[in-house]
């Protein structure tokens, strides 16, 4: 069931992104809850089979970027689960949700670690669409919801 869940996260689905990453970790021993988790995102997929990923080209809608990141949600080692989206034409066309992989000691940082993840996409993003002959004209914005993550990423050096 994860698998089957894994490969329309990735292909086509970011909706269900984040429930697949925190089933997979149960996926050596999984509990009968987690079995219904898992359950409930397949029916979730087949009542939501008419909805897909739409692309607006005449909207003229630039590559946009979204990250946003928890602290220390996870009870059991306080990783924090932290993603990204970046859409272009109105429409998602990469995407991520993962477990950091060290622990973040505040809100900040944890921010501050996935937009450094999602500046890293976004480079490859804009290298890649340059190659397809689609070169970016702009800067991608590349938006975040914590002050302080922000302040560090547009402030090099900062005193402490």
């Amino acid at each position: 069931m994860i698998g089957t869940l894994l490969y329309a996260a990735l292909g086509t689905r970011p909706d269900i992104s984040y429930a697949v990453t925190r089933l997979s970790r149960y996926n050596q021993n999984p509990l009968a809850e987690h079995i219904n988790y898992a359950k409930y995102a397949l029916k979730y997929l087949v009542s939501t089979k008419d909805l897909r990923i739409c692309y607006d080209g005449s909207s003229n809608a630039g590559l946009i970027g979204y990250s946003d990141s928890d602290w220390a949600e996870d009870r059991d080692d306080h990783h924090a689960t932290s993603g990204h989206v970046f859409t272009m034409a109105n429409a998602a066309i990469s995407w991520v949700s993962r477990r950091q992989k060290t622990v973040a000691l505040s809100v900040g940082e944890a921010e501050y670690m996935e937009l450094s993840d999602a500046s890293r996409q976004n480079a490859w993003l804009q290298t890649f669409l340059t190659e397809i002959g689609f070169e970016p004209t702009d800067a991608t914005p590349l938006c975040g919801n914590n002050q302080s993550s922000i302040f560090f990423a547009v402030n090099h050096i900062v005193e402490r």
